[in-house]
């Protein structure tokens, strides 16, 4: 038993080493709270595209300026990917790719953490992403197993919908066609920090959305299936 305490107190040594001393702490959104610093996230759907909302807190005491790095570690699925934080959703390029600007975070403020994927063939796919200090030195990562089959993409295929009046001030009508079974599909709404804002889990062909208490500005309307995202379009509040 204390061998078994003292390699394990060595392993979270040399970690804290190669990463900083508790400056951050990587979350998902569905799990605020819990760490994934250093963890694998496992990460299974049917769908080409694919959202994984994160967030980065600093849990120091002093501010840190922050850049976010992505490693394609392994594929054998051809996909595109974007990275959201705070700033901008960008896109990536190459196996190996770093957010161009840098993100100052206070203490117990947090970044958006949010790559999206987009699979043109099945696969697996393990990506490393990293949190790094101004001199690129890497102070946290995560790790995402992804298996997508595509084995059934016959709702996305199949699937119309409508927005309507966009831009809107009070009520928002969407509807969808080309869907025989409503079971699992949700419509989340975001706004352009990746922040949700509304929720519609009861989905039929005409769904009413009010959005007369949001702020002008644009928000994202995601139709799901299942957690996996189907469609998302964009909606002006005004």
């Amino acid at each position: 038993m204390k061998q078994v305490a003292y390699f394990s107190l060595l392993f979270m040594s040399v970690l804290s080493h190669a990463y900083g001393q508790n400056q951050t702490l990587i979350s998902l959104d569905s799990q605020p709270g819990i760490s994934y610093s250093g963890q694998t996230v496992n990460i299974n759907f049917d769908y080409t595209n694919q959202n994984v909302f994160m967030h980065c807190y600093n849990i120091s005491n002093s501010s840190i300026e922050i850049k976010f790095r992505r490693v394609i570690i392994s594929s054998t699925a051809s996909f595109l990917d974007q990275f959201c934080d705070n700033w901008l959703c960008y896109s990536c390029s190459g196996s190996d790719w770093t957010t161009p600007a840098s993100t100052t975070l206070q203490p117990g403020d947090s970044s958006i953490m949010k790559p999206q994927l987009e699979f043109t063939t099945a696969g697996t796919a393990l990506i490393r992403y990293y949190i790094i200090d101004e001199n690129d030195n890497p102070i946290d990562s995560v790790d995402l197993d992804i298996n997508c089959t595509l084995s059934d993409n016959k709702i996305e295929n199949n699937l119309k919908y409508q927005i309507s009046p966009n831009p809107a001030n009070s009520e928002v009508l969407i509807s969808l066609n080309g869907v025989e079974n409503f079971n699992g599909i949700s419509i989340d709404v975001f706004d352009m920090l990746g922040k949700k804002v509304s929720s519609i889990s009861q989905v039929g062909p005409i769904n009413n959305l009010n959005v007369s208490e949001f702020k002008n500005g644009m928000y994202f309307i995601s139709i799901m299936k299942n957690g996996s995202l189907i469609k998302t379009s964009k909606l002006i509040k005004e």
